[in-house]
């Protein structure tokens, strides 16, 4: 019987968030803007982040430490997109006083080319691809996670090495991505749920399946939309 697992779970399988010690707290909203011809935005708001240190010198040390680097554009989220070689990166401190809010966004010539760096920031096999077929676009997007006793295992070790690498900031709270087309209307999804104006693609709850399994321990997902033209 096939475990039902979440994109972002998949995703996540391997890595240690690098907030993971509980030095900052926030919420964090994960949006992909959609153009018709396939190029996305990422943007993620970090809302009321402040320390949950003891003592208030602690934790005004870690709030300073966190928005000067924000100000560099050196943050954890600003690097994660970096690793996975966005075509430009944008940070806006939208509350300079904690706790913070910042906005980070960052462009992708293609949702096929995100997906690329969201695998490769996972360090998971996998394969993502755009494709323009008639009446629209198709987004493409496997992954395949290591089973017990598969040689996968190998890359699942060197995976847990990497625990602090930035992208983990990225992949570990895609439980609230949601993916809005700019102008047109999604035809079909796998893995997301549509909303009625067929703008919008939430990834389904934790009780749903990403998908449909093609292959052992091989997950795939699928976004369809018009050109709005």
């Amino acid at each position: 019987m096939t475990t039902t697992k979440t994109f972002a779970s998949l995703l996540a399988i391997t890595l240690t968030s690098a907030a993971a010690g509980g030095c900052l707290l926030r919420d964090q909203f994960h949006t992909w803007y959609l153009q018709p011809d396939g190029a996305v935005s990422w943007q993620v708001i970090e809302k009321d982040v402040r320390s949950d240190a003891e003592s208030g010198r602690d934790r005004a040390d870690e709030e300073s430490t966190y928005i000067n680097a924000v100000r560099q554009d050196d943050h954890p989220i600003a690097r994660g997109f970096s690793l996975m070689a966005a075509s430009s990166v944008r940070t806006e401190l939208l509350r300079t006083a904690p706790p913070f809010t910042v906005v980070t966004e960052a462009r992708f010539p293609s949702l096929g080319v995100l997906g690329e760096g969201l695998l490769a920031a996972a360090q998971q096999p996998g394969t993502s691809t755009l494709d323009r077929l008639p009446g629209g676009l198709t987004w493409t997007f496997t992954i395949r996670v290591a089973e017990p006793g598969d040689h996968a295992d190998d890359f699942v070790a060197t995976s847990h090495s990497h625990g602090d690498d930035p992208a983990s900031e990225l992949l570990n709270q895609l439980e609230n991505l949601h993916v809005v087309l700019v102008r047109g209307s999604f035809t079909a999804a796998r893995g997301f749920e549509l909303s009625s104006d067929k703008r919008v693609a939430t990834l389904k709850s934790d009780n749903d399946s990403i998908g449909e399994t093609i292959a052992p321990g091989t997950f795939m997902m699928r976004l369809s939309w018009t050109d709005g033209e």
